[in-house]
């Protein structure tokens, strides 16, 4: 839980704790709230702006947690302000609410957790990915295999192994370092071909 005053904080806490969620922190200052995330393995952070709450202090806080990727972000608050919802959402808040309604926070927090994990899902995707590319090239660099080549190189050492075809890739990666600076017959290894040849 982050806010301004500690009576919102305590609203909050009070509303989630009744949807059998268990609070864990409660943070007013910008600088601490990513390192007290941190720490209490928060797996859902709320911050909330009641009215008459300073709107750059809401959108801090939120920052400070977004930027941390610690958790997924819910914002409340009291009124419909477009402006901070657009402000929020361009720094990466999950989910919005404008009420501690005990349905509409069961949904904002519901939604909040899925984006976050459809997010993690995505990074963990692209991850995967570029442990595979960066393995095709350091084949093609030092085979001078076309990139299908490469591939199937890669994906070959994969199923003869009987590891996931990423795992086959991070070996490739880890023992680059360890590979010769000259192929086995003491010719250097083949130029990476450049682009117009």
């Amino acid at each position: 839980m982050a806010n301004q005053r500690a009576e919102e904080l305590d609203a909050l806490a009070k509303a989630a704790e009744g949807l059998g969620e268990e609070v864990v922190a409660r943070e007013i200052r910008v600088s601490e709230v990513a390192r007290v995330a941190e720490q209490e393995c928060v797996d859902l952070a709320f911050v909330g702006l009641p009215e008459g709450e300073s709107k750059a202090h809401a959108l801090a806080l939120i920052g400070q947690l977004v930027e941390g990727g610690l958790c997924p972000v819910v914002a409340v608050t009291v009124n419909e302000d477009p402006s901070f919802v657009t402000e929020a959402a361009e720094l990466g808040v999950y989910a919005h609410t404008t009420r501690l309604d005990p349905v509409l926070l069961r949904g904002a927090i519901d939604v909040a957790r899925r984006r976050f994990s459809d997010h993690a899902d995505l990074q963990a995707l692209l991850e995967r990915r570029t442990v595979i590319e960066r393995a095709k090239g350091i084949l093609m660099e030092r085979y001078g295999f076309t990139e299908h080549a490469a591939f199937e190189m890669l994906r070959h050492h994969a199923r003869d192994s009987n590891l996931r075809l990423t795992d086959a890739a991070g070996r490739i990666l880890d023992g680059h370092r360890l590979l010769p600076k000259e192929d086995v017959a003491g010719r250097p290894p083949v130029a990476r071909r450049t682009a117009g040849r």
